[in-house]
This record gives structure tokens, sequence and C-alpha cells, in this order.
């Protein structure tokens, strides 16, 4: 029993010399070597969606006329995904693809526009992901039912 654990205590001491000469010598290549490019730090940063893809259906019961995925803040709506308008229970799809400098934290306001004139803000926070979308009449979403589920 005694042997065992001097080796074990050997065995512990040698892994702990290691790691020490390790991270010394490391640090020591990082304080004289410029700085230049380190591929390593690269390789380790998360990577982040610059996509978002959403199958978007009509469930308002009115046709839509104006459908719009927007950086939140900005003025410019930009493309009008039911330009010829979305009928109900229709599906449009959307992909919104931003710059690789925009896109870590990136929010998006998404609205539509009935044909009776009722402007509904969906979200003002939306992150780019992969999801289906359910419009729901004015007076649900302002109630505060989920856009992504499926109508009961």
């Amino acid at each position: 029993m005694k042997l065992r654990n001097v080796l074990c205590a050997g065995v512990l001491a040698l892994s702990l010399g290691a790691c020490s000469s390790t991270t010394t010598s490391s640090k020591k290549s990082a304080t004289t070597t410029p700085a230049t490019s380190d591929s390593s730090s690269e390789s380790e940063k998360e990577e982040v969606a610059t996509t978002g893809s959403y199958k978007v259906t009509n469930q308002t019961g009115e046709k839509i006329t104006g459908l719009y995925f927007y950086e939140t803040g900005s003025s410019d709506k930009g493309e009008n995904y039911a330009k010829d308008g979305l009928e109900p229970d229709a599906t449009v799809q959307v992909d919104v693809t931003v710059d690789e400098d925009k896109a870590d934290g990136y929010k998006m306001t998404v609205e539509y526009t009935t044909e009776g004139g009722e402007t509904v803000t969906v979200f003002d926070s939306l992150h780019l992901e992969e999801a289906p979308m359910y419009l729901k009449p004015a007076t649900d979403v302002n109630g505060g039912a989920t856009p992504f589920s499926a109508a009961e």
C-alpha cells in the first residue's frame, strides 16, 4: 500500500512538473514573439451566425401587405417580403444575411402590415437563427402569443 501511494505521488509530481514547465515556456514565447497573427486564438473564437432563415406563415386571418425584417433601431426597413401580398395561411421564406463584423449581438425587428392597415411589431430583438414563424392577429401578438408556435 505504501509503495502504491509513493508511486502515485511520484506520478502526480511529474505531471505537475510537466505542466509547470509547459506553462513557463509558453509564457516566455508569448513575451518574446511579436503578435502578428495568433492562429490558435482565431480557432478558439466562437463561431457567430451571420444568417437567419425563417419560414413565415400568415395566420392573421387577413392578407399581409408588408412584412419586414430589419436591424433594430434602423430607419431603413429594407425589403418587403410580402410585396405581392401574403394571403391567410400562405408561407414565405425569409433569409437574412449580415456582415460578420455586425453579426455578434445582431438584433432584428420583425413587423407586418395587414390589408386593413394595422401595423404590428412582432419582435424588436430577434437574433439570427433558423426557425418557423407563425404570424398571428394583432390581438394575439399584443396579448403575448409567441409567433414561433403553430396555431392550435
